[in-house]
């Protein structure tokens, strides 16, 4: 099969590499083609086992989408519409599009791309983190991953697809608002941000950079669970959809509590080097705000989410607080002070793309 992987960064530099070593045809597409060398060495995080995959790079998309039979976009949220417009007309009708993970609204965009058959992924099917741009990564393969598609009717045979290609078991999810709803970056990284730097001011400085997962607390798990519980709520109020599949924080993560969740999130191998979004000062670390886990994972995540409850008329506080909170921190104002969202903030919601009641959410993602 011919792929191209729409992305160089962490996420497509591993899955194109596992791609290649599948024995496919891979192409990645990125600005930055020039770093890459036509080989890339993907390196178990646990076994630290290697192998050497062969794959194409390019900066011209017409040349990357040439004949390809899937595509894969690693791109983040705020991006997705732009590169939606630019592969229009590119592609026959035969292409699927793969968004990974399928967060952020895609659903909201499938208009722009009409004639194909549109998937996404709930999670990312590996951890990954480049050792050198366009020449290594390390990466962890998941045991399992989730997909549903846009098109009604086409979930089992993407799952066939994509999973044979990637090397990776595939689970047929009911519904792709399953995607949008999955307790992911939206509530787990906004949880541990909001708790890590709520009682920062301008002027102090921490004087490292504080492990994202290895140094989880109960305050952050205390708020994920909040947060979990009232995204529950909104799949309960949302009755005639099966959401079942929407799995709650304390099950995928088999805690019952907030300790055994804090250490479940401290103990994970794979990502126990991550650090937090920071930058380094003189004399110490600040948050830094203009990282994809403010930048993204709000305004592309958590007023999804936020919009998904007022359209069903659920309350959501701690929510709101997390919303508020970065508000104030990037200058922007999501929800009003009676927790409304607000349509001229910058943010997606699907209200702003004329989905304003119950009915029309079943409507959008029953079809």
């Amino acid at each position: 099969m011919k792929i191209c992987v729409i992305g160089g960064g962490n996420i497509g530099t591993a899955m194109s590499a596992c791609f290649s070593q599948n024995g496919h045809d891979v192409t990645i597409y990125t600005a930055k083609c020039n770093e890459f060398c036509g080989e890339i060495e993907a390196i178990g995080i646990e076994s630290e086992k290697s192998f050497i995959a062969r794959i194409a790079v390019t900066d011209d998309l017409s040349v990357a989408t040439k004949d390809v039979d899937m595509i894969c976009i690693t791109y983040p949220s705020f991006m997705m519409k732009d590169i939606f417009e630019d592969l229009r007309g590119l592609m026959n009708p035969d292409v699927i599009v793969g968004v990974i993970p399928g967060t952020g609204g895609v659903e909201f965009l499938k208009n722009i791309l009409s004639e194909q058959i549109i998937f996404g992924l709930d999670r990312v099917p590996c951890i990954a983190r480049l050792k050198q741009y366009g020449k290594s990564v390390y990466y962890s393969m998941k045991k399992s991953i989730r997909i549903a598609a846009l098109t009604s009717g086409q979930t089992e045979r993407i799952c066939d697809i994509f999973g044979d290609a990637l090397g990776v078991k595939c689970i047929a999810l009911k519904n792709y608002l399953t995607v949008t709803f999955t307790p992911s970056n939206p509530i787990l990284h906004t949880a541990r941000t909001y708790t890590m730097f709520s009682n920062y001011k301008e002027g102090i400085l921490y004087d490292r950079n504080f492990l994202f997962y290895k140094e989880w607390n109960d305050s952050a798990s205390e708020v994920l669970l909040a947060m979990d519980n009232e995204l529950q709520q909104i799949c309960s109020a949302l009755s005639k959809m099966d959401l079942s599949d929407v799995i709650p924080i304390y099950e995928h993560y088999e805690s019952q509590t907030v300790q055994q969740l804090t250490a479940k999130l401290g103990s994970i191998a794979s990502l126990a080097k991550i650090t937090s979004p920071m930058k380094e000062v003189q004399s110490g670390f600040i948050p830094d705000f203009s990282s994809r886990y403010f930048t993204e994972d709000v305004p592309y995540g958590l007023t999804i989410l936020k919009g998904f409850a007022q359209i069903a008329g659920v309350k959501t506080p701690f929510m709101d607080k997390v919303l508020r909170w970065n508000g104030e921190r990037l200058g922007e104002k999501y929800i009003d002070n009676d927790g409304n969202i607000l349509l001229n903030s910058r943010c997606i919601i699907p209200q702003k793309f004329g989905i304003n009641s119950v009915s029309a959410i079943y409507d959008l993602y029953n079809c």
